[in-house]
């Protein structure tokens, strides 16, 4: 398995391996966090472009933020769902129109 060599702030340079270490890649800015394996502190560092690539090709997980969750549906969201298609008779025009509250 490939070996990583990091530096935690404590004890200097530390032997990881892929498993051992995270990315967290928001596109314009990326990190890599991992337990220290002497004194498991937990140590987090920004990374350039090339690290995170490297990184990847070593395996490691990369993770990226994804779409925020939607906000769970409400009953005044139903009703007003409901209400709405009893003004229309043309259901799919209704679905598709831009809202106007």
């Amino acid at each position: 398995m490939t070996t990583i060599k990091a530096t935690c702030p404590t004890c200097g340079d530390v032997d990881l391996t892929p498993l051992d270490l995270v990315v967290d890649d928001g596109g314009s800015a990326a990190s890599y966090t991992f337990t220290c394996p002497n004194c498991i502190g937990s140590v987090t560092k920004s990374a350039g472009r090339e690290i995170v690539n490297l990184l990847a090709e070593a395996g490691v997980t990369i993770r990226r933020p994804g779409p925020p969750p939607m906000p769970p549906l409400t009953y005044d969201d139903v009703l007003d769902f409901a209400l709405r298609l009893e003004q229309t008779e043309d259901v799919l025009a209704a679905l598709l129109a831009p809202d106007r509250h």
